[in-house]
């Protein structure tokens, strides 16, 4: 079966663009791409990565290589490639905003490093809007393949500097888009005029051989946590959109409990009930994870979770917000869904599940059921499906994008 897949991907080679990538400084940051490249790179498909670098990127760590390696498996290996850029960032000054000038030195370093790619590349796939999804657009456009932009924003933020109009523009040529949401879907259609038939909704993947439940005593006995407190897990940035610090204040008073922040950002967090705080590699959140009684997340808005769905790889049931960005991934066999702002509602729903093992129990084993049709293998197989027809009935050779109604290839699951 596997070589049957095989041959049916033997014309397709994928450079993929995105300024999120993990490094040895920053093994967290992008590693959703990473997931998605290797996946696809084990199906036996021929893949690059052009991760630009800014130069200003010192204060996360050293500037990672400019060429690297990654295995994947049996011997196939992925290339990376992340050339430096000078970022402008996106200034306003008058009626200019600096976001052009950086999106300019951002292609410009994806062509100088065009040239140490060990194939031609038969799909371009750009990760987020800006600043590559633009330049994949245009590089596949150049090159007189299909593009494909994946969109997982919360919000158009980065749209906003050039402007609603520019990025209607920027993305008319674009072959298909992965939208990580229903609710992004509309916005892509409303505000950026992408053609319905171009869009597939595909909520994000998780690598279910990487996520699962480990023993949660033998994790507890690993991190050195109590094997008697009640413990509530939170991963992402220690932002306001996030809301770490609401976490915090509904569970500042709840006794035999801890709480373990995993990630960084700048509001700081403080409490006799932090048992973790702090980056981990991604190889170890699953771990971690296991050791915990539930998942927590007050976030004001998302994309499509990725912890979220790894907390449910790893069977844990979930407190999270409620809004549409979070309805393709739970519901109520899996979570309880709270007002992201009403501290109260955050600490009533953690009472509930601390005082009511049968339901933990319960809403674990939906998690560990429902979680199977998050499987980054079958989000791949659907993305490289998705290529494979786009490649076979675009025409390039004007080197316009008339792709075909790539929306229509993805089933929408029950």
């Amino acid at each position: 079966m596997q070589e049957l897949l095989n041959e049916k991907y033997d014309d397709i080679s994928i450079l993929f663009i995105s300024s999120n990538y993990p490094s040895a400084d920053r093994p967290y940051h992008g590693a959703f791409v990473q997931q998605i490249v290797k996946a696809i790179g084990r199906k036996g498909v021929k893949c690059a990565v052009i991760s630009p670098v800014s130069i200003f990127s010192l204060r996360y760590g050293k500037y990672p290589p400019k060429i690297s390696y990654e295995y994947i498996d049996d011997n196939k290996f992925v290339k990376v490639l992340r050339p430096k850029y000078i970022s402008f960032s996106n200034k306003k000054l008058f009626i200019f905003n600096t976001k052009y000038i950086t999106q300019k030195a951002y292609e410009h370093s994806l062509s100088l490093a065009l040239s140490l790619l060990d194939f031609s590349p038969t799909i371009v796939y750009g990760h987020f809007l800006y600043e590559s999804g633009a330049a994949a657009v245009r590089m596949g456009v150049r090159l007189g393949v299909p593009s494909i932009v994946a969109v997982g924003e919360s919000s158009f933020w980065s749209v906003e500097p050039v402007g609603f109009h520019k990025a209607t523009e920027d993305f008319s040529k674009v072959g298909g888009v992965v939208s990580v949401s229903s609710s992004i879907k509309r916005s892509l259609i409303k505000q950026l005029k992408i053609p319905e038939e171009k869009i597939c909704v595909l909520p994000n993947g998780v690598d279910l051989s990487h996520f699962y439940p480990r023993n949660r005593n033998e994790m507890r006995r690993k991190y050195k946590f109590s094997p008697h407190k009640f413990i509530i897990a939170f991963v992402g940035h220690f932002n306001e959109r996030k809301g770490p610090q609401r976490l915090l204040s509904a569970a500042s008073d709840m006794e035999n409990t801890g709480i373990i922040f995993i990630g960084d950002g700048s509001i700081p967090l403080e409490s006799k009930n932090i048992l973790f705080k702090g980056v981990l590699e991604h190889s170890k959140i699953p771990e971690i994870l296991s050791a915990a009684d539930i998942f927590v997340l007050p976030t004001l808005s998302e994309g499509s979770c990725n912890s979220i769905v790894e907390a449910l790889a790893c069977g844990l049931p979930v407190i999270t917000s409620k809004g549409e960005f979070n309805d393709d991934i739970v519901d109520d066999e899996v979570s309880i869904r709270v007002d992201p702002k009403n501290i109260k509602e955050i600490k009533d729903a953690i009472m509930k599940l601390y005082n009511n093992n049968e339901l933990r129990e319960k809403m674990s084993a939906n998690a560990l059921r429902k979680i199977k049709k998050y499987d980054i293998n079958n989000r791949s197989q659907k993305i490289l499906d998705m290529m494979a027809e786009l490649k076979k009935h675009s025409n390039f050779n004007k080197q316009i994008s008339t792709a075909l109604p790539v929306g229509t290839l993805i089933k929408k699951e029950k």
